[in-house]
């Protein structure tokens, strides 16, 4: 169970967000029992957009040139993220925003900007 960034505001916060989810997911349907949840960071949402994108077009395990890059428009965040060549994951600008992620039997590094 995914759920987007919720922004603290107000009387609201995301430590009031998480056992709620959690009750909930509790007494869900059977198959939801068996899942966890978690609150991940906006570079992670831009990973796994880029590994649900290139899983779904059937390009993981191909040439990281041959994948597309995945961007995220969403609420108060955008990320963009692109496959590396080893070359250019060496000299990324900032190394924090390559990440390295698994599909299709191949590593990648993908550079995640948020």
């Amino acid at each position: 169970m995914v759920f987007r960034t919720v922004h603290e505001s107000g009387s609201v916060s995301l430590a009031d967000i998480l056992p709620e989810v959690n009750r909930y997911r509790r007494h869900a349907v059977t198959v939801l029992k068996t899942c966890s949840s978690h609150l991940f960071a906006g570079s992670d949402e831009g990973a796994f957009a880029w590994l649900t994108l290139n899983y779904l077009l059937g390009v993981l395990g191909e040439d990281g040139g041959d994948t597309m890059a995945a961007i995220d428009l969403g609420g108060g965040s955008v990320q963009e993220a692109f496959a590396l060549t080893d070359a250019q994951a060496k000299v990324a600008p900032d190394p924090l925003y390559v990440t390295k992620l698994k599909g299709g039997g191949k590593e990648y590094s993908v550079y995640v900007h948020r």
